[in-house]
Order: structure tokens, then sequence, then C-alpha cells
């Protein structure tokens, strides 16, 4: 059997990751049926917008049939590997928008078509070892680097989807030769670090310090671990010592994508818990701002106040703040206060 006519899962969309029927490559790159829908995509100039209306179109695992939008939920591999070249990170590239007639000349290639938004391109190629997909991606993001593209790092994932999007002039090649390159995985050398007030950072970097809350967690408190991180990133995102994209990008990440996929909307915890972090004191505590009116609370951490003073701490939700339901226990101040203690060395 050709290799785009290999069966693939199709999901209704790119939030719903159960319930995939079965289709093929081919027919899947070469339909019409949304043709107007990613028009209109591609006329809209507001990103926010175009990523929702997006989210509607159907999407398939090039990679092959699944009984769950998961890894460990692959049924049968396609024996295919789809890789995505974004304009974004590749802005470098002056004919960006001509790199289709480039790829296509790869004989590894066997399709070649514009993302949903023009600004991208997928491409799939046929791999010799299904079982090393991951090292397969290692082998061509090092290949494609040393002709100055930048790979989606996200295509390692055997589950990646890939959306719908209409391209009159897809390329599709049946004798695409097999890619048999295999990078060996890089030993990891794991270092046992003693858990402190202060193993929350790691050279006083602040997404360090975020991170480390999700690689300090048990398995049981990941899902919380993840909003308590988000939110302390918001303090920093407010406190202009770490770029919210690059939050986004390194939480979800670091909390793992089937994780992610199978229990929350794609980024919706992680900015939710951002949005929350912004509305806590975190701005006034690293800008030193005088306030006039005491705050009920002595201003050092460690100062027991005056005799016989005992704080009243106030809990706050997500609800009360005017947020949506809350995915997770929320944190109270006494919270947040505990970790602006464990990174205080950061404020100095």
């Amino acid at each position: 059997m050709n290799i785009l006519d290999k069966p693939v899962s199709i999901f209704a969309n790119y939030n719903t990751p159960s319930n995939p029927k079965t289709t093929t490559i081919r027919h899947f790159l070469t339909s019409t049926k949304y043709r107007e829908v990613v028009q209109r995509i591609r006329a809209i100039e507001d990103k926010a917008e175009r990523d929702k209306l997006k989210a509607t179109l159907p999407a398939i695992t090039p990679s092959g049939v699944f009984s769950y939008r998961a890894a460990d939920c692959l049924l049968n591999h396609s024996g295919l590997i789809c890789l995505d070249i974004d304009y974004k990170g590749n802005e470098k590239i002056e004919n960006f928008f001509e790199l289709k007639e480039q790829l296509i000349k790869i004989p590894n290639v066997a399709f070649c078509i514009k993302s949903v938004s023009g600004a991208g391109y997928a491409v799939g190629i046929p791999i010799a070892y299904p079982e090393r997909h991951g090292q397969h991606f290692d082998a061509l993001k090092r290949i494609f680097w040393g002709f100055g593209l930048v790979l989606d790092k996200a295509c390692c994932d055997v589950s990646r989807l890939r959306g719908y999007s209409y391209d009159p002039d897809v390329y599709l090649n049946e004798k695409a030769k097999v890619f048999a390159l295999c990078d060996e995985p890089k030993k990891v050398v794991t270092k046992y670090v003693q858990r402190s007030r202060t193993s929350y950072t790691q050279q006083n970097d602040p997404l360090a310090a975020c991170l480390n809350i999700i690689q300090n967690s048990n398995n049981g408190e990941r899902h919380h671990a993840l909003l308590k991180s988000a939110r302390l990133a918001g303090g920093y995102i407010a406190a202009g010592l770490l770029d919210e994209a690059q939050a986004v990008d390194e939480l979800e990440n670091e909390f793992g994508r089937r994780e992610f996929d199978r229990h929350y909307k794609p980024s919706r915890t992680i900015r939710d818990g951002i949005a929350y972090g912004k509305l806590q004191p975190i701005r006034e505590q690293f800008a030193a701002v005088q306030i006039d009116q005491p705050l009920g609370y002595p201003k050092e951490w460690d100062d027991p106040g005056p005799v016989g003073y005992v704080p009243t701490w106030v809990e706050h939700t997500p609800q009360s703040l005017g947020l949506i339901q809350a995915t997770a226990p929320p944190m109270t101040e006494q919270d947040l206060i505990n970790i602006f203690e464990n990174n205080k060395h950061l404020q100095e």
C-alpha cells in the first residue's frame, strides 16, 4: 500500500481527543470540503480570532491510527512523520514563502502543503523505523537546521495533530524515498538535588523557579502544581522578569503534552493561572511600591509584628476575582507568601 493511502485517525476538531474516525492522508490533503473556511482564516488579521476559527476544523494524526489522541494510545503507525515549518522562528529566510519549491525537490518528501494560515508548511516523510519515531525526528531536525530551517519541536510527538488546510497546489509524491537515519538519544545525567526552601530556583532564573514547581511535584499533585507554577509565572511576567509566550510554551512542555491534552483545553489552564498571578500583589513586591495604607500584615514576612498581633489571611478564589471556574484548589495569600519567601533572592 502506498504511504499516502495508509489509514490515519481523524478528529472532529483540535479540542476533541476522543472518538476518532479513519481516513487516508491522500483524502485528507486533497479534500476541498472546508476550502471556504480556510480562505476566511487567511483573511483574518487578528491571530486570536484566526486560532479560534482554526480550532473548529477537523484534524488528523498523520503518524497513525489512535484509539485516543495520546502517544500510548497508538494502534498502528502509518510509517510517516509530519514536520511543521512555520514562518515564526524562520523569519531570517528571505524567500520563505517560496520555500515549497525547494522542499519538494527532497526525494524523501511524500507530501508538502501550505498550513491553514498560509504562513507555513507541513511536510510528510516516510520513516524506516516507526518505533524510533522520536529519533527519526531528531535526525531530521538536525538536517533541516543545516539548511537554516527550524522545525516545530512538537513534531517529535507521534500523536501530533495536523489540522485541515486547503492548498490547490498540494504536492504528493507516491515514490518518496524512506528516511532511515536516526539520532541516538543523548544520555541524561541525573543529579540529586536536595529539596529545600530555595530549591525552586536555578541560577536565579525566574523560569526555572516556575518549572521546578512542576518537576518537584508528586504525580497526584501535578495538576495543582501546573496552576501554581503558572500563577508564579504571572507574577514574574507582571514584574517584567519573564516573557509570557516563553512561559506558556515551557510550562506546557514541562507538564507533558499527553497529560495536558487529556485533562485541559490547550493553554487554558496555564493562561488562566498567569492571569490570576498577575492580579496578586507581586508587582508591588518586586517594584518596592510605597503603600500609604497598612496592608494588614507585617511588611517583612519574618517579622512577627507587634506583641499579640495575629494576622488574618483572606482566601481569594478565581470566582471572587471574576475569573472562570477553578481547575485546581485555589491558592491562599499564605501560599503566595510562601512562594515569595522561597524566591526572595530573586527580588534582590
